[in-house]
């Protein structure tokens, strides 16, 4: 018996060792030789689990054998000992454990037919073969874990090539998907970032279509797994199918990642061994590296796109500032501000509104409004340097953008200065940017703008200067929220900034030149006023001793004249005579009246009627001349307080002068209407001519005595007008129109408060 059992031990170990069978295929071939070789019913190898070492792994005999599969002995159940007693008397079942105590690697289970005799070498047999069954289990475990090692080297490479071209999330995630759908199966895989340190962010799914029905099983599971990772950083298992990883990166935990299994055979191994954990650290750790790699793209590309952002508006800032300090002109500020601040190319804003601060009234009063559409009069290209360092702000320009229906809108508008009032109120108070989205629903006056304008959510932007408030500005667009709107507050802010700097410096400027401007015309009238003094008396006595010989000159030259015959040469001396005597008396009593003091007789005045009869006077010079008359005279003109012959002189001297300013003929316009002057009910006269208009170089010299650019004029024509018209109160002014010079006369309809002339009053 002894010999029959080293003989079978024999055939034992030449199946181990030879061949090139698999070694599980060899185990089974070992089993089926006890099998036939000892009266055997069947015998089974139970191994554990070779990376979990838990649960149990059954080898059978490679032929098949009489017993069902239900009757297969656990060893569990069983004894452990090599020596078990018989189950019944017809059989028994012996378990032989392959290993030390506490580190079992398998049990070869006999099922015998009969009896064990007592000379049986069946236990030693059984015993050998057992260890001989655990070596080539062994064997197979580690050519199966060097080859799963392989495979998740292999797989975790795959994936960092994969990773590395991923530059957004949905992409890292679906490198992910596909490297481990194609390598084991995968129902599904959700990854949740983090944001900041404490916060997870909203996770990206992605899950196999057979198992959409479970997605929401899965998105409560991951989401309550996380939560558990984001308290102790440590991987959770879910029923050895998934798995909750932490997705940490040089100690700080980036995200988590959720992995099922799709139960294909395990391929994937999201098992508890220790292989298993090995391999899912190494993949979070790759998938955590690409997310931060990932997040500082975009935290590099939001960073690159704010510092553009930035050198854009600095940039914009730069030009813009250049171009307001170079705008002198408050009206011409107002309009380039809001212009710059709507183009698409600038501030990029819809529509912009200002609104001056009037403390004496106490109100914020609308002054120009401008949208992108009208904003293009003053920018009408794109990126065009001439336009910001040279912006051309015409008359026409800011007529089209005031008649723009926005801007009509904006000039009715008037908001009380009290901060518990309105939104711009309190803005210029405090001195704070304020965004207002729900305008409609404010009550009282801006609830009355929003609606008028049709507001839209807007930036409230104050406009302070070194001293005082100036104003505020409005800006609004549609399509932004109010989180759109604080992204441009620091823009919105500078952009005030240098605008409330360039509107107080065209005040200050404004200041300075009527303060020179008025200096200046101090001056003038005190030396104009020394001049007349002493040309008055000068005047006086030059033509006291002038009028008496012309007295005599005149008379002799008048009898001489009567005393010729007609039609001889004699006669036509006598009467050039007479003519230039009449020519100096009419210079030296011009003269004399300018000289010396008269009075204002006082009365009510048609100036219609006046109008009427000087052009009455003048008609056949006019028709010589080939001048044509407009009259534009208002029906409806009241009658003034004035000296009816002083203001018909004021009337010839005009029409006079336009008519010699047309040698050539022309149009002469007189017109006449109601208007005001400070405040006051008032007439006003104008005398138009297309004569070509007065050179720029002599315009403030033309009310001066004896200036006059005519070889025929005395010079005092047009001072007189000035000093009729000053003395009823009035005002002259001169515009030199398209075609020619336009003089205004504006009288007032009450009395003047001087009746008197004073020839030392001085002249503008």
């Amino acid at each position: 018996m002894v010999c029959e059992g080293c003989t079978i031990l024999h055939e034992v170990l030449c199946l181990a060792v030879g061949g090139e069978d698999a070694p599980l295929l060899k185990c089974q071939k070992i089993l089926a030789l006890l099998e036939r070789s000892l009266p055997l019913a069947g015998a089974f190898f139970w191994f554990p689990e070779p990376f979990t070492h838990h649960g149990k792994n059954f080898l059978e005999a490679y032929a098949s054998h009489d017993f069902p599969p239900c009757q297969k002995p656990s060893p569990d159940t069983a004894s452990p000992l090599p020596e078990a007693c018989a189950s019944s008397a017809e059989s028994a079942i012996l378990h032989f454990p392959a290993g030390d105590v506490g580190n079992d690697l398998g049990v070869l289970t006999c099922i015998l037919s009969g009896g064990l005799a007592e000379d049986s070498s069946l236990p030693q047999l059984a015993q050998s073969s057992s260890r001989v069954l655990a070596g080539l289990v062994r064997e197979h475990i580690g050519a199966d874990r060097q080859q799963r090692q392989v495979h998740e080297l292999v797989l975790l490479d795959n994936l960092a090539q994969g990773l590395r071209c991923s530059f957004a999330l949905p992409v890292l995630l679906d490198e992910v998907w596909s490297v481990l759908e194609e390598a084991g199966g995968i129902a599904c895989a959700i990854l949740r970032p983090m944001h900041g340190e404490t916060v997870l962010g909203k996770s990206l799914v992605r899950i196999v279509s057979h198992r959409q029905a479970d997605l929401g099983t899965f998105e409560k599971l991951e989401a309550e797994l996380s939560c558990r990772i984001l308290q102790d950083e440590q991987m959770q298992f879910v029923a050895a199918s998934g798995v909750c990883l932490p997705l940490m990166f040089q100690g700080r935990m980036r995200g988590t990642l959720f992995l099922v299994e799709d139960g294909r055979a395990g391929a994937m191994g999201l098992g508890l061994s220790d292989a298993s954990r090995v391999f899912l650290e190494r993949l979070g750790a790759q998938v955590a590296q690409n997310l931060e790699r990932i997040k500082a793209l975009e935290d590099r590309a939001l960073l690159l796109q704010d510092n553009s952002r930035k050198l854009h508006e600095i940039s914009l800032l730069y030009r813009i500032s250049r171009a307001m300090h170079s705008t002198l002109h408050l009206d011409d500020l107002m309009h380039l501000i809001l212009s710059a601040v709507t183009i698409p190319w600038g501030g990029g804003f819809e529509r912009a509104m200002l609104f001056l601060a009037n403390e004496r009234s106490g109100v914020l009063q609308g002054m120009v409004g401008v949208t992108r559409r009208s904003a293009r009069y003053l920018f009408p290209r794109e990126e065009s340097e001439v336009e910001w360092e040279l912006p051309l702000i015409t008359e026409g320009i800011r007529e089209r953008q005031r008649q723009d229906d926005f801007c009509q809108l904006v000039l009715k508008q008037r908001l009380p200065l009290s901060p518990d009032d309105n939104p711009l109120a309190r803005a210029l108070a405090q001195d704070e940017l304020v965004v207002e989205t729900d305008t409609m629903a404010f009550p009282g006056a801006f609830g009355r703008l929003a609606e008028a304008v049709k507001l839209n959510a807007c930036a409230l932007v104050p406009l302070q200067g070194r001293s005082r408030a100036l104003g505020v500005l409005v800006v609004d667009s549609a399509c932004m929220s109010r989180a759109a709107l604080m992204e441009r507050r620091r823009f919105l802010e500078l952009f005030a900034n240098q605008a409330a700097q360039a509107m107080e410096n065209s005040m200050l400027l404004h200041r300075v030149e009527t303060s020179h401007r008025d200096l200046r015309e101090t001056q003038e009238r005190l030396i104009q006023g020394e001049k007349m003094a002493a040309l008055g008396e000068t005047a006086a006595s030059v033509t006291h001793e002038l009028r008496n010989p012309l007295v005599s000159i005149g008379g002799f030259a008048r009898r001489l004249a009567r005393s010729l015959p007609e039609g001889t040469r004699e006669q036509e001396y006598s009467g050039i005579i007479v003519r230039e005597v009449r020519r100096m008396e009419e210079m030296l009593t011009n003269i004399l009246g300018f000289s010396k003091k008269q009075m204002l007789c006082i009365a009510d005045c048609d100036l219609i009627k006046v109008i009427e009869e000087v052009l009455v006077l003048e008609e056949d010079a006019l028709r010589e001349g080939a001048v044509r008359l407009v009259r534009e005279l208002s029906d409806d003109l009241a009658a003034i307080q004035g000296d009816e012959q002083k203001l018909r002189q004021v009337i010839v001297n005009l029409v006079d002068n336009a008519r010699q300013a047309m040698r050539d003929g022309g149009i002469l316009i007189v017109r006449a209407y109601r208007t005001s002057l400070r405040g006051d009910r008032a007439v006003a006269v104008e005398i138009e001519d297309t004569g070509g208009g007065i050179p720029a170089n002599i315009l403030r010299n033309i009310f001066n005595p004896f200036f006059t650019t005519r070889k025929q004029g005395t010079g005092l024509g047009l001072p007189i007008v000035h000093r009729i018209v000053e003395h009823h109160q009035g005002e002259i002014e001169v515009q030199n129109t398209e075609r020619g010079a336009r003089f205004v006369l504006r009288l007032p309809e009450a009395p003047p408060a001087c009746l008197v002339m004073d020839k030392h009053r001085p002249f503008r």
